[in-house]
């Protein structure tokens, strides 16, 4: 399973990476400023969007391009790693 999570703390890059290799996920990090993320997602199973860090502009590209694949796109406005662990944990159940 391949999950892409746009903003977020670059200094936490490794962390979210970590915490989603420990429940077998591979995480695609976007810092959120790139131009048409959405084109560079590839085909992950859900969309997690850290809502504080983003624009609005890219927070609803990442909510199209969720819809227009049937999967989940989960916005949380904490960046932290035990937000980003919830986000998971809610993923997997």
């Amino acid at each position: 399973m391949c999950a892409a999570m746009i903003g977020g703390m670059t200094r936490l890059r490794k962390d979210y990476e970590r915490l989603a290799s420990e429940r077998g996920l591979k995480l695609k990090w976007f810092e959120g400023s790139e131009r048409d993320i959405c084109d560079k997602i590839g085909c992950p199973c859900a969309i997690i969007v850290c809502t504080n860090k983003v624009s609005h502009t890219a927070k609803r590209q990442a909510e199209k391009t969720a819809r227009s694949r049937n999967i989940p796109c989960i916005l949380m406005h904490a960046c932290g790693t035990a937000a980003l662990r919830d986000c998971l944990n809610r993923l997997q159940s």
